[in-house]
């Protein structure tokens, strides 16, 4: 009997860790911020290099893309999917037929 409990204490224990490993690594990557020599050494180490107008289109789509911090969903709460017009503009069939 105290197998069980040590098993489902040792369980319990793992989700929790787990739980707690993904909620402290969610925090660090949106706290995460890159200078332009950050970026420039991680282009570099990918082969690429950048010059000055790149560079700074890259600092711009990376302030761009970060998540809301005040909304829980972060980014999803910006990119909601629309309807396109028209789709919106349709009125709904009824399944009924006209008739001259």
């Amino acid at each position: 009997m105290i197998y069980v409990e040590f098993i489902g204490v040792f369980i319990v224990g793992v989700a929790a860790g787990f739980a707690l490993g993904v909620w402290y690594l969610r925090r660090q990557l949106q706290n995460t911020q890159m200078d332009e020599k950050q970026v420039l050494a991680m282009a570099r180490s990918m082969g690429v290099n950048l010059n000055q107008k790149q560079l700074q289109t890259v600092m711009r789509h990376m302030k761009q893309n970060l998540p809301a911090r005040k909304s829980p969903l972060g980014a999803l709460a910006k990119n909601k999917p629309q309807l396109s017009g028209q789709a919106s503009k349709e009125k709904p069939k009824t399944g009924k037929r006209r008739t001259k």
